[in-house]
């Protein structure tokens, strides 16, 4: 795989040989560095045998940006990698990545959306499809990019969110379990969400302040935009 590009004004080519990676900047003109990268392909040519490569699918591109997301990046983000990447494979993992076009990714959306994913949800898979394909460009697995238009997002309808009415939450008391309600109680007395009241323990209790903590739990729980409250 190589490619020529342009870095900081100054045109340069990368190219792997034999599985290394070389990268040199030759001048101002396009034209003269795809001369020099022919030379430098012709020179090593006569010192490995260069296989012949299959070109990778877009499935390769999500599942090694997988490995990054879980090895260099917080928990919370592998597991949200790994959510998106099950519905990216099933639906676009065996295209070959560099005939991923705009066409291909509104199939996986309105696919997505009739399978009644939310519209913010498809928005986050394909923000993640994106970002694996720039890694790949960024490491030279990929000569082009599909078109920006390809990653677009889906419009967002904004609604006010709904409520309970203090009689409808009494309601709601009556009517489940009483172990469940001290958790709806608290749930709507403090604005917490499900998961901030599933996660929550004893020591996020601070009875002398009469305050309830939403804290990060590494490996388990992440407070949404990582803000942590009280």
């Amino acid at each position: 795989m190589a490619r020529v590009y342009m870095r900081k004004g100054r045109w340069a080519f990368d190219v792997r040989i034999a599985g290394k990676r070389y990268r040199k900047v030759v001048g101002t003109s396009r034209d003269e560095t795809e001369r020099a990268l022919r030379r430098f392909m012709e020179e090593q040519a006569g010192r490995h045998v260069i296989p012949t490569t299959t070109a990778p699918t877009a499935g390769d591109l999500i599942d090694s940006y997988t490995r990054y997301v879980e090895t260099h990046l917080r928990p919370a983000s592998a597991v949200a990698a790994r959510t998106a990447r099950r519905p990216l494979q099933r639906l676009l993992g065996r295209i070959q990545a560099d005939r991923v076009g705009v066409r291909n990714v509104e199939q996986y959306r309105e696919t997505r959306l009739a399978e009644g994913v939310s519209r913010a949800s498809v928005n986050r898979e394909v923000g993640y499809l994106r970002a694996a394909f720039r890694r790949a460009a960024d490491a030279g697995e990929l000569e082009k990019l599909p078109p920006r238009s390809a990653f677009k997002r889906l419009k967002m309808v904004k609604r006010r969110p709904s409520t309970f009415e203090p009689e409808e939450v009494g309601q709601l008391m009556k009517a489940v379990e009483w172990r469940l309600r001290p958790a709806i109680a608290l749930a709507y007395y403090c604005g917490l969400r499900l998961n901030e009241v599933r996660t929550l323990t004893w020591s996020d209790v601070d009875e002398a302040r009469g305050l309830v903590l939403v804290r990060e739990k590494p490996n388990v729980f992440v407070p949404k935009d990582h803000e942590e409250r009280a």
